[in-house]
């Protein structure tokens, strides 16, 4: 396994979903280990953390204890490996049942307004003057955790607003310790890695998005975040380790095979380290939070012609050159 820029073991944390239970895990590759299995395995530790949350709450613990089996792993010869396989502890990532990596998030915050290609695709649709939509400060909104779907699971389109579903590929920062009023220097010693978000949206909720005084009308926009699967996230989260730099970190999402977004973080009107301080001058976060950070071009509302989900439909998101990626079927109403 590869090594991060600080010589760390590269990590990258799962949520395996059991029939009457959940369980940490390790993506190594295109297989999952199952965390408090390899630690007994390998008789380094007696825990069964049940999500990646278990991990960040037991801060130095977790986080020693998670480096510890990794690189015990990296260390096993081939007949291990297969010993491994045999016990079902590693297995095809395709094997396990994944949910969200934080299946329970006390916040999920989706920013807006965030890349300034998006802000001009939105201005050109929506007649009016870029400069005016750009914001001084982050914006963003509150979503519903009831709203997550993990890695293979369906977003299904609800009955009532099925016809103008869209997808707007986020990087969402994930929140490693409790964090209140950080300053914009300090903001990255809280956050503790990254993931793959998708913010879908039924559009037609959207039909009349003006004021009388014709600036936006953010109600409806919202509203129609909310619907059941319409947030996936995962398929894990890539630890910042492995993404040192946060002014240059880039992802894509795909439609069906075709590149439909690809963003990079040097985009973004706010850097990420202004984004988590601003909005945790008002919120307490708690590890396992989700901040993200908005949506790129490309969305398929901005499309001339526009683009819709449809029942069958394959969204892919991508880390391009990391192996990671986050795949959803489009179901039926």
């Amino acid at each position: 396994m590869a090594s991060a820029d600080d010589g760390l073991p590269v990590m990258r944390f799962v949520t395996i979903s059991y029939p009457s239970f959940t369980r940490a895990g390790l993506m190594i590759g295109n297989e999952v280990l199952e965390i408090a299995a390899g630690l007994n395995y390998f008789s380094i530790a007696s825990w069964s953390p049940e999500s990646v949350t278990d991990i960040l709450e037991a801060e130095d613990f977790g986080h020693s204890t998670s480096i510890a089996l990794t690189e015990r792993f990296n260390r096993a010869d081939s007949s291990t490996i297969e010993e491994l396989r045999q016990l079902a502890i590693l297995r095809p990532i395709d094997d396990a049942a994944l949910m969200p990596p934080i299946p329970k998030p006390g916040c999920i915050l989706l920013g807006g307004l965030a890349y300034r290609a998006h802000i001009a695709e939105m201005a050109a649709m929506f007649n009016m003057d870029v400069e005016s939509l750009i914001p001084e400060e982050p914006q963003g909104f509150f979503q519903s955790p009831n709203a997550l779907v993990g890695h293979r699971g369906n977003i299904v389109l609800p009955e009532s607003h099925s016809t103008m579903v869209d997808f707007e590929g986020e990087l969402a920062l994930v929140v490693g310790k409790t964090c209140h009023r950080a300053s914009e220097d300090e903001a990255m010693d809280y956050i503790a890695g990254y993931t793959l978000l998708n913010d879908v949206s039924a559009r037609d909720w959207n039909a009349t998005v003006r004021k009388e005084d014709g600036s936006l009308d953010y109600t409806y926009i919202r509203l129609g975040k909310q619907f059941p699967t319409f947030c996936p996230v995962g398929p894990c989260v890539v630890t910042k380790d492995e993404l040192p730099d946060p002014g240059d970190i880039e992802y894509t999402l795909s439609l069906n095979g075709s590149e439909m977004q690809r963003a990079n973080t040097s985009d973004l009107v706010h850097p990420v380290p202004r984004v988590l301080s601003h909005f945790s001058q008002w919120h307490v976060f708690q590890p396992g939070d989700l901040l993200s950070l908005g949506a790129p071009p490309g969305v398929g509302y901005g499309r001339d012609p526009q683009v819709f989900l449809e029942s069958g439909d394959v969204v892919e998101m991508s880390f391009p050159g990391l192996d990671v990626t986050l795949r959803n079927i489009v179901g039926g109403p």
